[in-house]
């Protein structure tokens, strides 16, 4: 009993390890980027309603929130330009609207004649 016991801790060390491992910090090359607000020239106030925090980094403007990916609990915080955000918006819809398309035809292949 005590040999798998022993077994297991073993067996999970490096895992506990990695658990037990401090989070990197932001090196001086790449500091966090300085919050903004609203009312800066050129901030976009509908992604701000929409829960984007404005920040600015080399001298660009971000928007940023916090994200949680599927399957974990993690959340991440997110910074993209206001161009990078509408591109991912009209990639999202484009694909929603071909999913939306009415299927026809026939099925070709070996999973239609399950």
């Amino acid at each position: 009993m005590l040999n798998k016991s022993l077994g297991v801790l073993i067996a999970l060390g490096p895992l506990l390890q990695g658990c037990a491992t401090p989070v990197a910090k932001l090196s001086p090359a790449h500091p966090a980027p300085a919050a903004s607000t609203a009312a800066d020239p050129g901030v976009d106030p509908d992604l701000v309603k929409a829960g984007y925090e404005v920040k600015h980094r080399d001298g660009r403007l971000f928007y940023c929130r916090s994200e949680s990916s599927v399957g974990t609990r993690f959340a991440t915080t997110t910074c993209l330009t206001a161009q990078q955000i509408h591109e991912r918006e009209r990639a999202t819809q484009q694909s929603k609207d071909f999913l939306s398309l009415p299927r026809t035809g026939q099925c070709v292949g070996a999973e239609c004649h399950q």
